[in-house]
């Protein structure tokens, strides 16, 4: 999901991207831990788009 909402993100589709990441960080957060690599990965990747979304 981490995937899909990375791709969406890279062609600008950061309204689409957003609901897909807030998704994967919930589901890896519950399976994986709070505390997981992948969950920061998530979290970067989110963050990144919502830095880039926002100023626009």
């Amino acid at each position: 999901m981490n995937n899909l909402a990375f791709f969406y993100a890279m062609q600008s589709r950061y309204e689409e991207a957003e609901p897909l990441y807030e998704r994967a960080l919930a589901i890896d957060e519950i399976v994986l831990g709070p505390n997981h690599l992948e969950v920061a990965h998530v979290l970067s990747n989110l963050g990144c788009s919502m830095t880039i979304w926002t100023d626009i």
